[in-house]
C-alpha cells in the first residue's frame, strides 16, 4: 500500500496550492486507516499465487481481487462531506466494490440479504431451516467444475426436485406447491472445500387443485429425506457425467450409504422476530468468507498464517496454521462464476410471480381462528428497504457517521469525485460562481446570511 510521501506533498502544495496539499494528507490518512491483514496478504502474494495456480489467472478473478483491494480507497473515487456550521470537520467516504468477496462489502451484503429475506417471508407460515450435505467423494467433482456455473445450477434443480418429491410423499398431494429460499455454500467452518446447501423452507404448500394450504404434519421426516436426497443427487451427477469411472463411483456410493446422505432439519421454526431473524439468517445463509479478527497472525517471512474457527463437531474454537498460498486458495475458491446467482427463490417465493403467489398464500391460509390479518394489507408485496450508507451505520452501529465531531450538527455533501470522470460535483466551486444573493448552504433550513463568519470563509 502506498504510504505518505513528503516529496509528493510538497509538489502538490506548490502546483495546486495548500488546500489540495491538505487534502492529500486527508486521503493518505483514510487510505492507511482502511488497511487490514486480509488486504495485506493478497497485496503481497496474489501474484505468486497466480503463477503457481494459473487457473485463477483470469479476468474474472483478477477483477474481483483488485476491486476488493481498492475497496474504500478514495483514490478510486469518493464523496466528501463538510460541516457548514463550524467548518472544522469533514469526512471522505471512498466508493466500495460491492462484492461478497470483500470482507466489508460481504458483511453489508449479508445484512441486505437478511432484510430482503425478511421482507419475502409470509406472515402466518411456519418455516424450517434445512441443510443438504454432499458426500466427500462427490465434493471433488464440484471443485473441478468450480469455474463454471453449469453443475451448480444442476445442484439447485436437484434440490428443488427433492423438496417437491418429499412434500408429495408426506402430504399425498401431487400438485402441492411449497416455497423455499436456497443459498449455496462451498466451504466449511475452517474455509476448506465443503459443498452444501442452506434452505429456508415453508412447512407446507398450496394445493394446485383445491387452492387450500396443506401443512406438513410430520415434522421429523429424516429417514425419507435422507434417502430421497441421495436419489436425486446421484441421478443429477449421473446425468452430468456418464463416464464409466463416474458410474462405478455412484454405484459404490449407493451401496455404502444405505440410510441416505446426511441432512439436517432444524427442529425449531425460523424465528419471526426482527432481531432474532437477522441474527439467524446472517449466521447460516450469507456470512463472509472470514473476518479480520479471526486472523491471529501473519508471518510474511515464513509465509504462514494462523486463524481460528468454531469447530462444528466439538463446538469449540480451533486454530489452523497454513501457508499463505493455501490461505489465498481457500479464500478465492469461494468466488462464484461470473453471473452466477447464489441465492435462489423458488416456488411460492419465486421472483417472477411475487404478487400472484402472495395472493394465493393469503387466500389459502385466511382463517380468522388461525390468523388475524387484514386482507388488503397482506396483499401488498413487501419490499426490502434499500438503506443508504448513513442509515445502515445508524442502524447497525448506533451512531451518525455524518455528525460533526466539533459542533454536533449534520455535515453536508460538498464534493463527488470519480476516477474515470474526475470531479463531477463541487459545491464550493458552484458557490463561488453564484451571485451573492443566492449563495446558500446546502441545508433546507439555514442560510449563509445567518452565519456571517461561515459566509466569509466560503466565498474567500
Amino acid at each position: 500500500m502506498k504510504r505518505f510521501c513528503p516529496v509528493s506533498f510538497l509538489k502538490i502544495c506548490l502546483v495546486h496550492g495548500p488546500f489540495q496539499g491538505r487534502y492529500y494528507l486527508l486521503l493518505m490518512k483514510v487510505s492507511e486507516r482502511k488497511s487490514n491483514t486480509f488486504i495485506e496478504i493478497f497485496e503481497d502474494y496474489w501474484g505468486s499465487f497466480k503463477e503457481k495456480y494459473p487457473a485463477y489467472n483470469t479476468d474474472h478473478y483478477n477483477s474481483v481481487v483488485s476491486k476488493a483491494l481498492s475497496c474504500g480507497d478514495p483514490k478510486e473515487g469518493y464523496i466528501r462531506y463538510h460541516c457548514m456550521y463550524c467548518g472544522k470537520d469533514e469526512k471522505v467516504i471512498g466508493f466500495t466494490c460491492k462484492h461478497a468477496f470483500c470482507l466489508r462489502c460481504g458483511a453489508i451484503k449479508a445484512m441486505d440479504f437478511v432484510e430482503e429475506v425478511k421482507a419475502k417471508m409470509y406472515d402466518g407460515i411456519k418455516y424450517k431451516h434445512l441443510t443438504l450435505t454432499i458426500p466427500e467423494q462427490l465434493r471433488q467433482i464440484f471443485y473441478k467444475n468450480r469455474h463454471s456455473s453449469k453443475l451448480f445450477n444442476r445442484l439447485y434443480s436437484a434440490a428443488w426436485a427433492f423438496i417437491n418429491d418429499v412434500f408429495k410423499e408426506l402430504t399425498g398431494h401431487s400438485k402441492l406447491k411449497p416455497g423455499c429460499i436456497m443459498v449455496i455454500h462451498v466451504t466449511g467452518r475452517k474455509s476448506n472445500w465443503n459443498m452444501h446447501l442452506h434452505i429456508i423452507l415453508t412447512m407446507g404448500g398450496i394445493d394446485g387443485i383445491s387452492g387450500k394450504w396443506i401443512e406438513v404434519k410430520n415434522q421429523k421426516p429424516y429417514a425419507l429425506m435422507r434417502f430421497r436426497w441421495k436419489k436425486h443427487l446421484l441421478n443429477m451427477i449421473k446425468d452430468f457425467d456418464s463416464s464409466v469411472q463416474m458410474s462405478f463411483l455412484l454405484r459404490k456410493l449407493w451401496r455404502k450409504y444405505n440410510n441416505g446422505f446426511i441432512i439436517h432439519l432444524d427442529r425449531r421454526n425460523v424465528p419471526k422476530g426482527a432481531n432474532n431473524l437477522m441474527a439467524y439468517l446472517a449466521k447460516y445463509l450469507f456470512r463472509p468468507s472470514i473476518s479480520v479478527k479471526r486472523i491471529l497472525s501473519y508471518d510474511k517471512d515464513k509465509m504462514e498464517i494462523e486463524y481460528e474457527y468454531a469447530d462444528h463437531e466439538t463446538q469449540k474454537i480451533q486454530k489452523e496454521k497454513i501457508d499463505v498460498l493455501t490461505f489465498i486458495g481457500r479464500m478465492v475458491q469461494q468466488v462464484m462464476p461470473k453471473g452466477f446467482k447464489r441465492v435462489r427463490y423458488l416456488g411460492l417465493h419465486g421472483t417472477a410471480s411475487v404478487k400472484k403467489c402472495k395472493m394465493l398464500v393469503v387466500s389459502a391460509i385466511r382463517n380468522p381462528e388461525r390468523l388475524e390479518m387484514n386482507l388488503q394489507e397482506a396483499m401488498l408485496v413487501k419490499r426490502a428497504c434499500n438503506l443508504s450508507f448513513r442509515e445502515k451505520i445508524m442502524k447497525w452501529k448506533k451512531r451518525d457517521p455524518l455528525k460533526c465531531k466539533e459542533c454536533g450538527r449534520e455535515m453536508e455533501l460538498v464534493e463527488v469525485w470519480i476516477k474515470e470522470k474526475g470531479k463531477v460535483f463541487d459545491y464550493f466551486d458552484e458557490l463561488r460562481r453564484a451571485p451573492p444573493e443566492i449563495q446558500l448552504i446546502p441545508s433546507r433550513k439555514v442560510k449563509v446570511e445567518s452565519e456571517p463568519m461561515v459566509q466569509q470563509r466560503l466565498i474567500a
